[in-house]
């Protein structure tokens, strides 16, 4: 008999070779496949956030003047670093 599906749970199709992977990772990192899943859904969604910042940066540093302002904020920035108070 199939247990029921827990309720937020759902099911995926993938297919052989991509299960036989997802095995050998989870039984590799003692880990369980939903695991496995989660973090490669979350590094793909880290991926595409640094993905799209690499995208603005360089449109903006395609602009000379856009390119500048962001600079002069930079220093303005590394100017707080000496402030005076101790490393936490």
């Amino acid at each position: 008999m199939v247990a029921p599906a827990r309720v937020n749970d759902t099911t995926v199709r993938i297919d052989k070779g991509t299960s036989a992977t997802l095995d050998s990772l989870a039984k590799k990192k003692g880990q369980t496949k939903k695991d496995i899943i989660a973090q490669a859904v979350e590094r793909m969604r880290r991926e595409e956030i640094l993905e799209a910042a690499n995208v603005g940066y360089a449109a903006m540093k395609s602009d000379p003047v856009a390119w500048r302002e962001e600079l002069g904020e930079r220093a303005l920035w590394e100017s707080t670093i000496s402030d005076g108070l101790k490393g936490e």
